[in-house]
């Protein structure tokens, strides 16, 4: 299904780049499935946010998730949001930790740099990394460093 620009939350058009508006132009901007744009745009960043997000609601032991819900300060003037943070049942007791999810973009790198950054200042939390396979679905990889 392909969308047009009046189909698009304002809001989520202020945050396009020019590419992607000038994609939505020329009616390149389309779904994978018929769900309409709005049940995930105007929640999540991305499909496939809102895809983790979905997968994460029925994992036995995350016990709460908040997306975008913690912004921590990294370094000197630098602040850092992770996608997602995730309750878990632990052994003892829940514990928090912290995911991001990143797909195949150009603007990838600098993500994962920040979310290394994070991990180093603020190891009291468990930080992931997350991606997905088409052969083997999600991929949850944890920041050791």
């Amino acid at each position: 299904m392909a969308y047009k620009a009046k189909d698009i939350p304002a809001d989520l058009l202020a945050r396009m780049s020019d590419a992607d508006r000038a994609a939505i132009g020329q009616g390149k901007v389309v779904m994978e499935d018929d769900r309409p744009l709005a049940t995930w745009k105007s929640r999540y960043r991305s499909k496939l946010e809102a895809d983790y997000a979905a997968f994460l609601a029925v994992q036995p032991d995350v016990l709460a998730w908040d997306y975008e819900a913690v912004s921590v300060v990294i370094g000197a003037a630098c602040r850092y949001t992770p996608d997602f943070r995730v309750i878990v049942r632990g052994e003892v007791r829940p514990h928090f930790q912290m995911h991001e999810v990143k797909g195949p973009h150009r603007h990838r790198e600098k993500g994962i740099v920040k979310l290394k950054a994070a991990a180093k200042q603020y190891p009291e939390y468990e930080w992931f990394l997350v991606t997905r396979d088409a052969e083997w679905g999600w991929q949850v990889e944890r920041i050791v460093l």
